[in-house]
């Protein structure tokens, strides 16, 4: 998994229908965070978040190809992943970037 950090955007695409984005950040103070990730034409995005242990936290998926997704959810101080990927009959779109960005509340 790819380590990023609060309040940053980060970007990354979607290369296969089978392709799983695997990323990794910490919560240093006990609140509400906002996971928010941009829309990809022709493709449906899922969006996880899970804690060490593996339990998912909190999820969501893009209604429509092309549509956001944005997640705002109460997070204990720890280190958490989150997961991002395409529901699998939407066709790939390898050559348009989504954009990440946690941030608090």
């Amino acid at each position: 998994s790819t380590k990023i950090e609060l309040e940053k955007t980060y970007s990354g695409f979607i290369s296969h229908k089978n392709d799983i984005d695997y990323y990794e950040f910490n919560i240093y103070v006990k609140g509400s965070y906002r996971l928010f990730v941009s829309g990809v034409n022709k493709i449906t995005l899922n969006v996880l978040a899970a804690d060490q242990s593996g339990r998912e936290i909190i999820s969501s998926s893009s209604s429509r190809p092309g549509e956001s997704v944005n997640l705002l959810n109460n997070f204990e101080k720890g280190t958490y992943q989150m997961k991002i990927f395409q529901t699998a009959d939407d066709t790939a779109n390898p050559n348009e970037l989504y954009r990440l960005k946690i941030s608090s509340e």
